[in-house]
């Protein structure tokens, strides 16, 4: 997984992405929620005098109730192929969590008290997460931040009960947790969901199937070009599907956008990061194509159908069989 980040540019090359997102994981602050052993867990020294201690409690105590009403195992949290589904569930899961943290605060809180206890919150995730890659700083906290803002939409519109709905038909993209209004649609604006029929090169199966998303698409850009151009040139996301393949073989990127003008401002930003990343040798441009054979064969194109498709190999004969999928 961690290959397939770095090849995309997600995550530096050879980043040992499970070892840092357990370190992460684990340094959390007196209890969490273990949707497996359907259990709260506090740690030995945690003290409920202390307030920050009794905040988290608040927001973990929600976790139990989810998992007790609604059953947390069948969210998609641990979906395997769809990274970006994942993270929009567990935004609906950590949302919830917060915005009820957050009125607790607000009840039972001092305004210095509140204050305190956010400004604690905030430096621990300052010095767990300052290290860090940006995917992996901004996705830890995406769940919560971009998560209680969605929740608040729906509270907006039908208080808690409007949320506890969501449960029974979780939102499925980053999309609809940055742009609330494509979840609350009649119908919803779900995403387009791409499927590879003809996953083999030269008897070789992806090592890795997975999605970005929108969020991130937009961190992405964020690193390699700007965050302004990582919002704009993200936001007609409509779907996405890579394939990996191990060992720096290959990988084959397929993003669907929902204009032409949406797919055009992917494209751009999609050829600066390959400049800026790889400096090809005496790359071939045009309006809608963007190729190179040197260091690596890239090949990106822009289709009548608003979808944007990369390919990056070292291996000519891979980039003409991968050209072939759709």
């Amino acid at each position: 997984m961690a290959e397939a980040m770095a090849a995309i540019g997600l995550l530096p090359p050879n980043y040992p992405l499970r070892e840092k997102y357990i370190d992460l994981l684990s340094e959390q602050v007196a209890a969490f929620y273990d949707q497996h052993a359907h259990k709260l867990f506090m740690y030995e020294d945690a003290t409920l005098e202390n307030a920050q201690n009794r905040v988290v409690l608040a927001h973990e105590l929600t976790h139990a109730l989810q998992d007790q009403h609604f059953g947390l195992k069948r969210m998609p949290l641990e979906i395997k192929n769809d990274d970006d589904k994942a993270e929009a569930a567990s935004a609906l899961v950590e949302g919830d969590a917060t915005l009820v943290m957050s009125e607790y605060m607000m009840k039972n809180m001092s305004k210095q008290m509140f204050k305190d206890s956010m400004v604690a919150s905030f430096t621990q995730n300052m010095k767990q997460l300052e290290t860090a890659p940006r995917y992996l700083r901004e996705m830890l906290v995406f769940p919560y931040l971009r998560g209680q803002e969605f929740c608040s939409a729906l509270y907006g519109r039908g208080g808690y009960e409007e949320i506890d709905k969501a449960y029974a038909h979780p939102p499925s993209s980053t999309a609809q947790i940055l742009h609330p209004e494509k979840y609350l649609a009649n119908p919803p604006e779900e995403p387009i969901v791409v499927e590879w029929h003809d996953l083999q090169v030269k008897g070789h199966a992806p090592t890795a199937d997975n999605v970005v998303g929108e969020m991130g698409t937009r961190i992405l850009f964020a690193e390699w070009v700007d965050a302004m151009t990582g919002e704009t040139a993200a936001a007609g996301w409509r779907g996405d599907r890579y394939l990996y393949y191990a060992d720096g073989e290959a990988l084959v990127w397929k993003t669907i956008w929902a204009s032409a003008k949406d797919a055009t401002e992917f494209f751009e930003a999609e050829k600066q990061l390959l400049e800026k990343r790889f400096k090809p040798v005496n790359a071939r441009r045009s309006e809608r194509s963007y190729e190179a054979d040197a260091p690596r064969v890239l090949r990106l194109h822009q289709t009548d159908a608003n979808e944007v498709i990369l390919i990056d190999t070292p291996h000519a004969d891979w980039a003409e069989t991968l050209g072939a999928f759709r």
